[in-house]
C-alpha cells in the first residue's frame, strides 16, 4: 500500500480514535434522536469509516513496539511541532522521521495482507463461489 494511503487511513483512524471518546468508532445515531425514538437515515456512512477504521486498528496492533509508538506520538498526541515529538521520543528529528517512514511500510504492508486474505467464512466470498457453482451447472 502507498504511503499516501496509509497516511490517508492514519488521519482517519485518529479522528475516529479521539472522538470516539470511552467506546471505539462513531455513534449510529446522534443521542437526541435516540432519546425521540427517531431512526438513523442513513448509518451506512458510518458503518463505512467504522469497518475502515477498525481494519486500520487491527494492522496497527500488529506493530512492533517502537512503530506502535512512533505512530501514536505522530497521530494521538497533543504535540504538533515535530521537534518536540522526537525530543518526547528521545530520538533526533532525523531519526524520527525514518522511524515514521518505516512505520508506514511496515503498517501498509500488514494493511496489504490482510487485505489479500479472505476468511473462509467471508460472505462475500462464500456467495461468489455459490453463483459461480449456478453457473456453471445451467451452462451444463
Amino acid at each position: 500500500m502507498q504511503q499516501g494511503t496509509v497516511v490517508h487511513r492514519l488521519i482517519g483512524w485518529s479522528r475516529w480514535k479521539l472522538a470516539s471518546g470511552v467506546a471505539l468508532g462513531y455513534p449510529s445515531m446522534v443521542s437526541f434522536m435516540r432519546l425521540g425514538g427517531g431512526a438513523s437515515t442513513d448509518v451506512s456512512e458510518y458503518n463505512q469509516v467504522d469497518s475502515w477504521c477498525i481494519e486500520t486498528d487491527d494492522a496497527f496492533k500488529l506493530l512492533p513496539i517502537m512503530p506502535k509508538e512512533i505512530i501514536k506520538m505522530e497521530y494521538l498526541s497533543t504535540h504538533k511541532v515535530i521537534v518536540v515529538k522526537a525530543h518526547q521520543m528521545g530520538i533526533s528529528k532525523r531519526a524520527y522521521h525514518k522511524y515514521l517512514n518505516d512505520s508506514y511500510t511496515l503498517l501498509g504492508n500488514i494493511l496489504d495482507s490482510r487485505l489479500r486474505n479472505v476468511h473462509d467464512s467471508d460472505t462475500f466470498l462464500l456467495n461468489s463461489l455459490e453463483m459461480r457453482q449456478k453457473q456453471a451447472q445451467q451452462t451444463v
